[in-house]
């Protein structure tokens, strides 16, 4: 990053000193510069910047060469010129900007040696010092620095930035460039800018030195000018009291150092905000006016201004009089100003207080402004003229100063800024009124000037711009920091020309053109800055981006008879990122006494303190890129010719030498003949285009087989193959393919054509554009004859009278060849009105069938005979056998469930495929009129299961669901005929399914739906019914598998027969489908894959499509958007028959959904959700919408610790637990060595807690616990063993929110189970212990906050009381005598439990069969047996968050082994193993 620094001084071009010198444009260094063989020249040689020396160790010098000028970076907006010196590997580069002149090696290859890359540039005329992290070059007998070199930066050629010092070297400078991991060639860039005359700063933070800076003129009689800076926020000996510090003047400048200090002397009176200096009292000295706004006077923040008058000591320090604001908070003295208004030989007082709101109660801060007239000693109290703008908080007076003589008559004008003035409400566009002068000023302003941007603030700033144009008359300038347009905040600077009368609309206006600029926030004018003789403009931008971002700048507007440029001049940029650089501006009279006036900038935020520099003038002129000639708009001055018509581009100049580039470059005002495109063909003349009036010819173009050159090569239809003509006989346009051909690039001989599509040469009425005459036995259109015969609908058969001919496969007899199920071979339906079989006529309905009753009861034996209706079939009935047998399995105690899933799951197989064995024996008699079930969406009750998935996790044993779900659908079954919708069979249908799942075991679980539904159809064919019943469904899974966050399971679903005729929710034989689903979970996403076969008897549906055994493939991912509250899925599903799956076509449906689920509480849950069918498959609806409520049941919650005694709460409170209070923090001390403060319990017990006073600290990222945590972990063991009632203690890790959740999951949970291991260690009974990680689950800060504090708040170890026995009863177990083993800390090779039960250890005595209170252990579970699956894998549903995320209060934790907890933060399945104990 460059801190871009300096004057913009335009140089006049000249001889060079070296005959091969190239001047540098915009050199901004206050010096004319020029770069010659030997390197950078200013001032005709009194500085002179050598060729440099690079090496490390050792360095190699680079041998001069001549420079050359290139073209600026179109990259770089800035660049006013660049000039370039090759040594070989080095170029050398200058280029020029409007902040100073930039430096820059080009380094190709890497010097040989060790350490830093070093380049040394030789001075010659001036040395360098150190100046902060520059360095300054103060010129051969000098004491100041007149440049400085800053801002040094290296990158290489991955754009990565290299570290670099800028140092001060015996013979000039060096720059040391660490490019240890560079990627040469690399570069090094310093900056060399023009240094400020003089700086003052204050090391108090917040003073906000700088707010307001003038020249103060003579204070003290000594004939040279005084300088005075406004800090408001300085504190000396009150919070904000502000001061203004005076810098004595000297015939060279200003001193280094303030001579006199005044001070507000009352908190945040903001003494300093503003200042104006002028001779009040007539004594020829000049005095002192301070504007303290914040000053509470005869009301709060009324507001006070300080008069101090000027003596042969500098300025008397005790105010000579003072006036305080007309009422509170009206922020008076905001803004000061000095203006002869009245035409008296004394001056007025010009006070703006812009929060001041009695003129109207009802449009607070519409601010005022009041003319105080001078009465030769100080200022009548009263105002003789007060104004205030009638719009709401408009802050009238917000800055105010003298306009000059704006009307020409010859009396001084006053400009008021008025930045709150509104024409449309909550949008201040801001103005500014100008105010005549005379002996009686009018009531309102004379002038009102609204530049009419809204959110501009307008006025925020003004002053005099002195005369600009030259005209006599004064000028008024107005600043817009806000506004923006059409950069945010870009802001602008708008100038009112004086005249007799002013016009109201600005004659003159710049944008920067850069958001957040704040561009006009201060103004001056009136002086003359680079000595031409005219009066200059500054604008400030405190925020405008340079070489950091909002370092600030000031920008110089030279005037002319044309008034101001239409660009800056001259620039000066702030050193600090965010300094502000640029609040206050202000010209001053020619300090260092050089015949220019200089600069005066003041930055309130530079080093948050403030600091204020006064830069030089500079001459300047108007040639932008020292080509010689000066801009053609601009005055030139008598020794420098203008004409130049770009003075940015030292190419472009009056008689300069054209260069192809469509551009002007002799300014001649227009382009050469061969500079322009005339053919548009993207070339001109000069860059080869060898014909300008043909776009298709031009260097580089296509070549074309038609005798001309179109590529500019001097050959003609090169580079091409000759092009092939056949002969057209019959001239139908058309060629024969078997007759003669031509070949050439020339037209072609009479009858030969480029194409040989011609069938029939000999016949004009037989070619591919002819229409095809049907039954002529003629291909007309050269196709073929299929198109000759109107078999349109191919089912064989021709309204054609004349078959002969046709082939074996065509027959006449056809009565609608536009439909395919209309032909004499087609069977014939009753009662339709359509003749399907051609004979002439319909067929009549017989007499009803009797399976078709309505009532569809077997109420006799014609009933019981049809097949729909009937009883189940004998598979049917051995499997509802078998579903009953399975639900009736009663066991006195519950098999763990690796052991019974071997047992259940078989069982539960062979039931659901007795239903498929029976269906291979069942009829095959269907109808098309609704024996199909068209639901693509079951929707599945499993606890887990949402939308057509039930996933691969059923849940944990115990767990159950019952709800109900309705969806509507649009268009679900329609017929088509060429994908022209002929007939809605179901046009709305809506369905209640009603169900229930239920968990009996781990893992494994079976449920039961059945659809009602409701439906309107369109169909003229059929009488369905309103109302109908579908297929009753159960369905079973059982997951076999998981792994972390993995999961698979085998599934099923068996349809039972009980739907109604014509519900199309139904089909008339069982149906069987056997299936798998997969789960995996990425962090709080968990993605689906489920597929099943659908095995059914072939279904004829009478149309262009049969149904049988169809495969079914659905992809699917959900999400917590809420976590523990919403649940997101997004699913799509396809079905088809196992020939065409995935091929597309109406037995091919493809559905899309979308579905959400609330948590209502902890047993309630709404489901929500939509989706769209993607193509015309059958049950593929238009668009569906869904909703359910259902209501569930956990698992039920484990004893910690299995027959262990557990009293009930009595309705009596308890006896009180006796706990070591921390004693009380000891008195004041009373000497100076204070006494060390005892320190309170590490831990304490209290009624559902153990709490420990500070935290357990462990290694980064780790589960080590540090040592200085033992002593707690201590104290906990000490109180369990003093509290033997205490049956069983929860440890929790909890973890802050910065990682992710499973990472916060598993350091929480290896945390917990290191603090359980050093308890056992330490002698405490594994089974009154348990641990569990939470991870970030729940945060004791607000989620989200990444304060110190809050995250180490959220990282801890909670331990939680899960039961307690009663503590006066008898039956306190003896924990030490059935402590078990620990297995970690057995010997190798001794037993650990696994294959025998634990047994207590001996007591003392005898030893009885069980401890007191405890109940006998039973033998220790079977071992696993070896590689068998861990079934308590992770499910990503199963995350913290569902571990109760309905139940404010905590669930009590399940019971752990000292194996320690399994699985993962994503499976709250993962139940802690219990142990059964006797």
């Amino acid at each position: 990053m460059r801190l871009l620094l300096g004057l913009v001084v335009l140089l006049v071009a000249g001889v060079s000193v070296d005959a091969q010198a190239v001047d540098l444009a915009s050199a901004a260094l206050g010096a004319r510069a020029s770069v010659e063989r030997t390197g950078l020249v200013l001032g005709d040689g009194a500085l002179q910047i050598g060729t440099p020396r690079i090496g490390r160790s050792t360095l190699v010098p680079l041998a001069p060469t001549a420079p050359r000028r290139d073209r600026c970076p179109a990259a770089l907006a800035d660049c006013l010129g660049q000039v370039a010196i090759d040594h070989g590997d080095v170029t050398t580069w200058y280029q020029s900007t409007s902040f100073g002149v930039e430096q820059g090696f080009d380094l190709q290859t890497r010097p040989a040696g060790h350490g830093p890359l070093r380049v040394v540039v030789p001075l010659t005329g001036a040395r360098a010092i150190p100046d902060g992290e520059a360095l300054g070059l103060v010129p051969t007998g000098q004491d100041h620095a007149r440049w400085l070199l800053r801002d040094a930066v290296s990158w290489d050629a991955r754009g990565r930035d290299l570290p670099t010092s800028l140092l001060p070297h015996p013979a000039g400078y060096a720059l040391h460039v660490d490019d240890t991991d560079a990627v040469w060639p690399i570069t090094v860039d310093p900056y060399l800018v023009v240094a400020p005359y003089w700086t003052a700063t204050t090391v108090v933070n917040n003073a906000v030195a700088g707010l307001a800076v003038i020249d103060a003129g003579d204070l003290d009689g000594d004939g040279d000018r005084e300088i005075a800076v406004g800090l408001p926020g300085y504190e000396v000996n009150k919070l904000g009291e502000g001061a203004v510090w005076i810098f004595d003047g000297t015939p060279t400048g200003p001193n280094l150092t303030e001579g006199i200090e005044l001070l507000g002397g009352q908190e945040y009176a903001g003494f300093g905000t503003a200042l104006a200096a002028g001779d009040v009292n007539g004594d020829g000295l000049s005095d002192l006016l301070v504007g303290a706004p914040g000053f509470d006077g005869a009301a709060q923040d009324d507001g006070r201004v300080f008069l101090f008058l000027g003596d042969g000591a500098g300025l008397t320090t005790t105010a000579a009089w003072t006036l305080d604001g007309p009422e509170a908070e009206s922020s008076f003295g905001h803004a000061l100003a000095l203006v002869d208004l009245t035409g008296t030989p004394d001056a007025d007082l010009i006070v703006g207080a812009p929060e001041q709101s009695s003129e109207d109660p009802l449009a607070p801060n519409q601010g005022i402004v009041a003319v105080h007239p001078g009465d030769g000693a100080a200022f009548d109290a009263t105002a003789v003229w007060t104004w205030t703008a009638a719009t709401p908080a408009a802050q009238t007076g917000w800055s105010v100063a003298a306009a000059g003589d704006v009307n020409g008559d010859a009396i001084q004008d006053l400009v008021v800024g008025i930045p709150g003035y509104e024409q449309v409400p909550q949008a201040p566009e801001g103005a500014a009124a100008i105010v005549f002068g005379g002996a009686t000023l009018n009531a309102t302003p004379d002038v009102l000037v609204v530049p009419g941007f809204l959110g501009a603030r307008s006025g925020h700033s003004v002053a005099s711009a002195g005369d600009l144009n030259s005209d006599g008359f004064g000028d008024v300038a107005i600043g817009a920091p806000y506004l923006s347009d059409p950069e945010w905040n870009e802001g602008a600077a708008f100038v009112v020309l004086g005249a007799t009368t002013p016009d109201p609309v600005p004659a003159w206006s710049y944008q920067p053109d850069h958001a957040g600029a704040l561009y006009g926030w201060a103004l001056d004018g009136g002086g003359d800055v680079d000595g031409d003789g005219a009066d200059d403009l500054l604008v400030g931008a405190p925020l405008i981006d340079t070489s950091l971002v909002d370092t600030g700048a000031v920008d110089v507007f030279p005037g002319w008879a044309g008034g101001p440029w239409g660009t800056p001049a001259l620039r000066l940029a702030g050193s600090g990122q965010s300094g502000w650089f640029g609040q206050t501006v202000q010209l001053l009279d020619d300090i260092n006494s050089d015949g220019m006036d200089d600069l005066l900038v003041g930055a309130a935020s530079e080093l948050n303190a403030g600091q204020v520099w006064i830069y030089p003038g500079s001459p300047a002129s108007v040639d932008l890129d020292a080509d010689g000639f000066c801009d053609q708009a601009l005055p030139c001055g008598p020794n420098l010719p203008g004409g130049d018509c770009d003075d940015n581009d030292p190419l472009r100049y009056p008689g300069a030498p054209e260069l192809c580039d469509r551009v002007d470059q002799d300014c001649d005002g227009a382009l050469p003949f061969d500079e322009t495109d005339l053919d548009l063909d993207g070339q001109t003349a000069c860059e080869g285009d060898c014909d300008e009036t043909n776009p298709t010819i031009y260097t580089g173009a296509t070549e074309e087989c038609d005798d001309v050159d179109h590529d500019c090569d001097g050959l003609m239809d090169n580079d091409v193959v000759p092009l092939t003509y056949w002969e057209d006989a019959d001239f139908d346009g058309f060629g024969n393919p078997n007759g003669a051909t031509w070949s050439g690039c020339l037209e072609p001989p009479m009858g030969f054509v480029l194409n040989d599509d011609d069938c029939r040469d000999t016949n004009i009425n037989v070619h591919p554009d002819a229409e095809e005459i049907a039954c002529n036995q003629i291909d007309d259109d050269c196709s073929d004859l299929s198109d000759d015969v109107p078999d349109q609908d191919d089912d064989g058969f021709t309204t054609c009278e004349d078959c002969t001919g046709l082939g074996p496969f065509i027959q006449c007899g056809d009565c609608d060849d536009g439909e395919r199920l209309v032909n004499p071979l087609m069977g014939e339906t009753c009662g339709d009105n359509i003749d399907q079989d051609c004979d002439g006529e319909d067929l009549e309905c017989t007499p009803p069938d009797p399976c078709l009753e309505p009532d569809n009861i077997c109420d006799d034996e014609a009933d019981c005979a049809c097949s729909h209706g009937a009883p189940l079939p004998r598979g049917g009935a051995l499997a509802v056998l078998l579903f009953a047998g399975l639900l009736g399995m009663r066991r006195r105690r519950p098999l763990p469930p690796r052991r019974a899933l071997p047992r259940i799951v078989p069982l539960a197989l062979v039931a659901l495929l007795v239903p498929g064995l029976a269906l291979a024996q069942e009829d095959d008699e269907w109808d098309a009129g609704g024996s199909l079930d068209t639901q693509l969406l079951n929707v599945s009750f499993a606890p887990w299961g949402w939308l057509g998935s039930g996933g691969a996790h059923p849940g944990l044993a115990g767990s159950f669901r019952i709800g109900v779900i309705s969806q509507y659908e649009r268009n679900p079954l329609v017929l088509l005929d060429s994908s022209t919708e002929t007939a809605r069979v179901l046009h709305h249908r809506v369905t209640h399914t009603v169900g229930g799942f239920y968990v009996p075991v781990d893992g494994f679980g079976f449920g039961l739906s059945i659809p009602i539904t409701g439906q309107i159809t369109d169909w003229s064919a059929q009488d369905l019914p309103p109302v109908g019943l579908g297929d009753l469904k159960a369905d079973v899974i059982w997951r076999f598998w998981g792994f972390k966050t993995i999961s698979l399971a085998l599934s099923a679903e068996a349809y039972i027969p009980t739907s109604t005729r014509g519900s199309f929710t139904g089909e008339r034989l069982p149906r069987l489908a056997p299936g798998f689903a997969a789960q995996a979970g990425l962090g709080p996403v968990t993605f689906l894959v489920a597929g099943e076969a659908m095995f059914r008897r072939k279904i004829h549906t009478g149309y262009d499509f049969d149904l049988g055994t169809e495969l079914r493939l659905s992809l699917g991912v959900r999400a917590w958007p809420v976590p523990g509250k919403v649940l997101a899925q997004l699913e799509l599903e396809s079905r088809g028959a196992v020939a065409r799956f995935l091929k597309g076509g109406a037995e091919n449906p493809v559905d899309l959904r979308l579905g959400t689920r609330i948590y209502l509480g902890r047993y309630l849950q709404l489901d929500l959700g939509g989706g769209v069918g993607l193509n015309g498959g059958y049950g593929a609806p238009a668009y569906r919408f869904l909703a359910g409520i259902s209501t569930r049941r956990l698992p039920p919650k484990r004893p910690p610790v299995e027959g262990m005694p557990i009293s009930e709460p009595e309705p009596e409170p308890e006896p009180e637990i006796e706990v070591e209070l921390a004693p009380p923090p000891p008195p004041p001390p009373v000497v100076v060595e204070e006494e060390p403060e005892e320190e309170g319990p590490l831990a304490q017990l209290e009624e559902e807690i153990i709490r420990i006073n500070k935290p357990i600290q462990f290694e980064k990222d780790s589960d080590v616990i540090l040592p200085v945590s033992y002593p707690i972990l201590d104290e906990v063991k000490a109180i369990l063993a003093d509290h033997p009632e205490i049956a069983h203690v929860l440890i929790e890790g909890h973890a802050s929110l910065e990682g992710n959740v499973a990472y916060n999951w598993d350091l929480s949970n290896r945390r917990a189970g290191s603090v359980f291991r050093y308890l056992v260690e330490q002698g405490l009974n594994s089974m009154r212990l348990s641990y569990r990680g939470m991870g970030e689950a729940i945060p004791r800060g607000a989620r989200g906050t990444e304060e110190d504090a809050v995250v180490e708040e959220d990282r801890r170890v909670e331990f939680r009381i899960v039961s307690k026995l009663d503590k006066w009863a008898d039956t306190i177990p003896d924990w030490q005598a059935i402590k078990p083993p620990v297995p970690w800390l057995m010997d190798e090779g001794e037993e650990t439990g696994v294959d025998e039960p634990v047994q207590p250890a001996p007591i003392e005595q005898g030893t009885p069969e069980a401890a007191p209170g405890l109940p006998a252990p039973e033998a220790a579970p079977e071992p696993a047996e070896e590689g068998d699956d861990d079934d308590s894998a992770s499910s990503p549903e199963f995350d913290a968050f569902e571990d109760d995320p309905f139940d404010e209060e905590e669930d009590e934790p399940q019971i752990e082994t000292p194996q320690g907890p399994r699985g993962d933060p994503f499976d709250d399945e993962d139940a802690f193993e219990t142990e059964e104990v006797e």
